[in-house]
């Protein structure tokens, strides 16, 4: 089976063509129903009529230069194959993609979520990440996260350079030729 965490990469990486600066997603566990819901959200263009419907389709993409257009067609099928199904909507803002099965069915394995959630972040997306399940949840902003890093870096690259200016004062040393001279080195 498709690794979850792959099809969010990749369904995320559509909303990075359709020129979205956020993409929601939540995964939500309800036992008393026996249901998990999947829902990825973004702010992009939207779909035009003709792509919505077509978007499920083999082969079918938009992006250019680009041959594959399997995303949502393999996320669709694997979601179908557990026993479960897939709502796509879009408006004239946004488009957002809703997986709904059974919770305790036979599900394809999460994978690796924290990379595919730090991929989308390095495309240039703020990722909000939200896990549901019963009256717990886990959020998780992936931008803010980012932006600390990137302050963080500038900070350590201004440090280097006070430490590097510092230790060539602390390291320049007399040196004696034979001829009874000094140099600095």
């Amino acid at each position: 089976m498709h690794e979850l965490s792959l099809s969010l990469l990749d369904l995320g990486e559509n909303s990075f063509y359709a020129e979205a600066t956020t993409v929601w997603i939540t995964v939500a566990e309800d036992v008393r129903r026996n249901r998990l819901t999947i829902t990825l959200r973004d702010d992009g263009k939207g779909m035009p009529p003709y792509v919505l419907a077509n978007a499920f389709s083999e082969g079918f993409t938009t992006r250019p230069n680009e041959s594959c257009g399997m995303g949502l067609y393999l996320f669709s099928q694997t979601v179908q194959s557990c026993g479960g199904r897939v709502i796509l909507s879009c408006g004239t803002s946004g488009t957002t993609l809703q997986a709904i099965l059974p919770l305790y069915a036979p599900l394809p394995p999460i994978g690796n979520l924290e990379s595919s959630l730090a991929l989308l972040s390095e495309r240039g997306l703020h990722v909000c990440y939200r896990h549901i399940c019963g009256e717990n949840s886990l959020s998780l902003t992936l931008q803010k996260h980012r932006e600390r890093l990137a302050d963080a870096l500038k900070q350590t690259e201004g440090l280097n350079k006070k430490i590097a200016a510092l230790g060539s004062a602390l390291f320049t040393t007399d040196v004696r030729n034979t001829h009874g001279s000094t140099r600095k080195e």
